[in-house]
C-alpha cells in the first residue's frame, strides 16, 4: 500500500470547511480537480466523480462513500480503476480544529492494487499530487472568500 498526503490550513471555522466538503453539488464552483459529482452525500452511496487530472484530461469514476463522520469531521470514499484490485483508491478528508480557530484539512489517499507500483511515480505522484494540492488551495480560498488560485475545469 502507498499513500499520497496533502494538507492545508484554512482561516475558517471547521463547520464551514466541513459544509463545503459535503456539499457535492457545489464542487463545480470551487474545485479545480473534481468539477462535478453526480449523487447524494450519504453513507454507502455510490456517486460518479468527474475529474480533471492535470496532463491527463477528463476522467470519471464511480466511488462509494464509506465514511461520513460528523463528530470526527472525516469524509471517505473508495474507488477502483476499472476493476477492483488494479488500482484501488481510498480517498480521505479529515478536518482538525486548530487552537487559533483555523481548520487543518488533511486530504490523502491510500492506494492498493497490482498496478500501483508501476504507476506510482509516473502517474500518481506526477499527476494526482498536483490535483490534490490545487483542490486544497481552492478549498482554502473558497472558505476564506478569496479569489480562487486555480482555474476551474470544464469538459
Amino acid at each position: 500500500m502507498k499513500q499520497l498526503n496533502t494538507q492545508v490550513d484554512v482561516n475558517a471555522p471547521i463547520s464551514q470547511v466541513w459544509e463545503a466538503l459535503l456539499d457535492l453539488s457545489k464542487y463545480g464552483e470551487w474545485n479545480p480537480f473534481i468539477y462535478q459529482v453526480d449523487g447524494s452525500c450519504r453513507l454507502n452511496e455510490v456517486v460518479t466523480v468527474h475529474m480533471h487530472i492535470s496532463g491527463k484530461g477528463f476522467q470519471q469514476y464511480r466511488v462509494k462513500l464509506t465514511k461520513i463522520d460528523e463528530a470526527a469531521k472525516a469524509f471517505y470514499w473508495l474507488g477502483h480503476f476499472h476493476v477492483r484490485g488494479l488500482i484501488d483508491g481510498d480517498h480521505r478528508f479529515e478536518l482538525l480544529r486548530l487552537p487559533d480557530g483555523r481548520t487543518r484539512v488533511r486530504q490523502y489517499e491510500l492506494f492498493r492494487g497490482i498496478l500501483v507500483p508501476l504507476v506510482w511515480n509516473s502517474y500518481i505522484v506526477r499527476h494526482l499530487l498536483p490535483c490534490f494540492e490545487a483542490l486544497n488551495e481552492n478549498l482554502k480560498a473558497w472558505c476564506e472568500h478569496a479569489p480562487l488560485p486555480h482555474a476551474l475545469a470544464r469538459p
